[in-house]
């Protein structure tokens, strides 16, 4: 007898238990994200709403995962959530679609509207993007968005793309007009010839103005140090006890006098060296520069029997 006691209790706890009804996936993350909104932890919160609205689109998940986005910054999404759970609180004629629409339109002044106007919505293979976002073809788009730039990208495969950038202000409207497609401008390719390549330069021409180029710089160089070297030397002579002025002259020793005309001698040299080296450099830029150069000309060549290309120049 009381193993059929037992027996009896076991079965009605098993049937008990079959009978609890299990709480929906969709409905538990629901009240996870609830509870955490509640915290604060709006992070956390947006994913659990998100993830429930995967499951199930509850107007009621969208109307809290759009105040959840709205805590969040989010302000483009949390309207498209908004205006969601409007729409369908509308669809059960549920009284909750009016609020939905207050939290919407309380959304929208922080927003700007870009409307986009297709003038071939039904091309085929038509692709728009705005703000990098795939969005269906249709005659008129009106989309959303936080302040800043958006693009807009339409494309038709084998046609010219249509870019624009919109500048989006807050409460503000911006209408992009995307005319008729056109076919992609085809590139002719070059006439002949191909190619015309320049060589290098006669080196022997090379060669000599190099040459004359270093030759004067050299010379240069030399002018410059007999120049210091001159002026020392005079400056040197002029301020020394041999020399004093009298009369707004120099009156000098005769030692003093010849280490001064020696001073002016290599003054002149130094001179002479700075025309001869600013010759040189002159005639050697020049005879570098006029050097000719061998040339290449890579032409097309085709007959009924041979192709390829021809080559012709001065080597």
């Amino acid at each position: 007898m009381g193993g059929r006691v037992a027996m009896l209790v076991l079965l009605l706890t098993s049937v008990v238990a079959v009978a609890q009804p299990t709480v929906p996936e969709g409905t538990r993350l629901f009240e996870e994200g609830r509870e955490l909104a509640k915290q604060g932890k709006y992070d956390a919160a947006c994913e659990k709403f998100k993830q429930s609205l995967e499951i199930d689109r509850a107007p009621g998940t969208s109307l809290n995962y759009g105040d959840c986005l709205e805590q969040m910054g989010q302000l483009r999404k949390a309207f498209q959530m908004y205006d969601e759970a409007a729409r369908l609180f509308e669809r059960d004629q549920d009284a909750r679609a009016k609020f939905a629409r207050e939290r919407a339109s309380a959304v929208l002044p922080k927003l700007g509207t870009i409307i986009v106007k297709l003038a071939e919505p039904t091309a085929t293979g038509l692709v728009v993007e705005i703000g990098r976002q795939s969005v269906p073809p249709q005659g008129e788009i009106i989309e959303r968005f936080e302040p800043g730039d958006v693009a807009i990208t339409a494309r038709v495969p084998g046609l010219d793309p249509f870019t624009a950038s919109a500048r989006v202000l807050a409460g503000a409207t911006v209408i992009i007009e995307v005319p008729a497609f056109t076919a992609a401008a085809v590139i002719e390719p070059p006439p002949r010839p191909l190619a015309f390549v320049r060589g290098e330069r006669n080196r022997k021409r090379v060669y000599l103005g190099l040459g004359l180029g270093i030759g004067g710089a050299a010379a240069l160089g030399l002018s410059a140090i007999v120049g210091l070297q001159a002026n020392s030397s005079y400056d040197t002579a002029a301020e020394s006890a041999s020399c004093m002025r009298e009369a707004g002259k120099l009156v000098c020793t005769a030692e003093a006098a010849q280490d001064i005309e020696d001073a002016r001698s290599r003054a002149d040299i130094g001179t002479g060296l700075a025309v001869v080296g600013a010759a040189l450099v002159t005639t050697g830029i020049i005879v570098y520069v006029t050097a000719p150069r061998e040339t290449l000309t890579v032409a097309p060549m085709a007959s009924a029997t041979t192709a390829g290309v021809t080559l012709s120049g001065r080597f």
